[in-house]
């Protein structure tokens, strides 16, 4: 349903396809429920048995995703040239969590699910915090 839908708007779009206003002002509800949904379904499926079965795989990711590339964007981009408003932009996008489509799509396509809705789960929690340093720390360098 995800890469339809997806496949459904560029089609739509490109082909300059105007919905009358009650239909696009569904489709923009929808759209902005989406992801607090999604998270409130992963939320309420998450075991902690099964959590605590791959924990090492989801804090591997975990740390993979919110410290260690991050970090070496914010380097690589500092070495480049990069600062100020580019940086916080930089920051915004490389100290996300995983998206919560990524646990939609291993579902659709039989794969580990519960895994990817955990690391969903564990990465938009410590992600509070890592983001949160992120731009502590960028600040207080002066690298934004």
């Amino acid at each position: 349903p995800l890469i339809l839908g997806s496949a459904l708007g560029v089609v739509s779009t490109l082909l300059g396809i105007e919905y009358p206003y009650i239909i696009d002002k569904t489709i923009l509800s929808v759209r902005e429920l989406a992801t607090p949904f999604a998270l409130m379904i992963l939320g309420g499926d998450f075991r902690f048995r099964s959590f605590v079965r791959n924990f090492a795989v989801v804090s591997l990711t975990g740390v993979l995703r919110l410290v260690i590339i991050p970090a070496a964007a914010l380097a690589m981009f500092f070495i480049i040239g990069y600062s100020g408003l580019e940086m916080g932009v930089i920051i915004s996008v490389f100290c996300t969590p995983v998206a919560v489509s990524s646990y939609v799509m291993a579902y659709e396509m039989d794969c580990d699910y519960e895994l990817a809705g955990q690391i969903v789960v564990f990465t938009s929690v410590i992600s509070v915090a890592t983001i949160f340093l992120s731009i502590y720390f960028s600040r207080m360098f002066g690298i934004i």
